[in-house]
């Protein structure tokens, strides 16, 4: 799915969504100005009403095809998902390879600080001898 298609895609959802919010906030306002007739008068024109809209949107989704949206967003997150498994491995790696280093370079400190001790004590018993 490319960038436009998913920009299109969520604009649809949000102008879906805010009618279906606008639609339910206006119910309340609806139902408190009727009288105290009985529903039945009405029953199967509203009952046709929601038929139609789940028409539309069974319609709009198919067309849409959330599902394999739904498919692919797993998949890429899976394989987001697997890229970062293996850069932690590699960083790992590379931390330990940078710490073995340290090591070293701290016995190699040690090493040449004592050649220059063994140095500097044989010049010194040279120059007293």
């Amino acid at each position: 799915m490319s960038w436009l298609e998913r920009t299109r895609a969520r604009k649809l959802l949000a102008t879906i969504g805010s009618c279906s919010f606008a639609i339910l906030m206006t119910a309340g306002v609806v139902w408190a100005s009727e009288g105290g007739q009985s529903m039945w008068p009405d029953f199967w024109q509203r009952v046709l009403n929601f038929a139609i809209l789940v028409t539309v949107l069974v319609i709009v989704f198919k067309k849409l095809d959330v599902k394999s949206f739904f498919t692919k967003r797993t998949e890429s997150i899976a394989n987001t998902l697997n890229e970062l498994e293996v850069k932690k491995e590699e960083a790992e790696k590379t931390y330990e390879e940078y710490k073995q280093k340290l090591s070293q370079l701290d016995k190699e400190t040690d090493r040449i600080l004592q050649e220059y001790i063994e140095q500097g004590e044989r010049e010194k018993a040279r120059i007293i001898a």
